[in-house]
């Protein structure tokens, strides 16, 4: 990042022991967080063990074994806290193509991404239960698509149990995906945030990698970033 003129970011991952909580067996992705010490402050990093999720009273507190664990950033910028959730659900290893047979398509791990999904919107309510806390950003490779019942029910809520918006779902052209599997233009990657955040934020999928062939290392990854730009129009949470 520094050679292409970048900043010089700070890293903030929590590394798990292999086969434990977070640690997927022989696996060796995690969450982490690049952040740009200059302009913001991490003031606490954790990951949502299931003693984490058990003590915010999340009903199923075991919901991301075999899996990644959640990352908790607290961050602090001019004076405003932001909460942001970092995540990457249960693998899609084993699904089939969206439009190739066999039809409806089939979805792997897809009971465990909706236990999951439940526990990340337990968790959000109990942070803004106890500490009011206003600013904050579920993301993430979540795995699965904006029209599933898992991001468009249990994840965000629904009627006045609505607590997180998906910033995926303000687009609307043909570039909305993140991935290519089997040909298909998938978007599985993907930005919730609470309302204080919604009215003036800015979202993109940026194309950078999915469209291009991955013939050397100026391609970064098999899936897209997602940028998104906010205001803090409240004091402290």
């Amino acid at each position: 990042i520094i050679a292409a003129g970048g900043p010089e970011y700070e890293s903030a991952p929590v590394d798990p022991a292999d086969g434990t909580s977070g640690g997927v067996p022989g696996g060796n992705i995690r969450n982490a967080f690049l952040y740009n010490p200059e302009r913001e402050t991490l003031t606490e990093v954790k990951s949502l063990t299931p003693a984490e999720l058990g003590a915010a009273g999340v009903g199923d507190p075991a919901a991301f074994t075999d899996t990644r664990n959640p990352l908790l950033g607290r961050f602090e910028y001019r004076g405003r806290e932001i909460i942001i959730i970092n995540n990457h659900l249960s693998s899609r290893s084993g699904s089939s193509p969206i439009f190739g047979g066999p039809q409806p398509f089939f979805q792997a791990a897809e009971d465990a991404r909706e236990a999951q999904t439940l526990a990340l919107n337990q968790y959000v309510n109990n942070l803004i239960d106890t500490e009011d806390a206003r600013n904050i950003i579920v993301h993430g490779d979540l795995n699965t698509f904006e029209f599933t019942n898992d991001l468009r029910e249990i994840l965000p809520g629904t009627g006045p149990d609505r607590i997180l918006f998906n910033l995926v779902r303000t687009l609307r052209d043909d570039n909305v995906y993140s991935f290519i599997f089997d040909g298909n233009s998938q978007e599985l990657d993907h930005m919730f945030v609470t309302k204080s955040l919604l009215e003036d934020a800015k979202f993109d999928i940026v194309h950078v990698n999915t469209d291009f062939p991955n013939i050397d290392d100026t391609v970064g990854s098999d899936h897209e970033p997602l940028v998104g730009s906010f205001e803090f129009k409240h004091k402290g949470r």
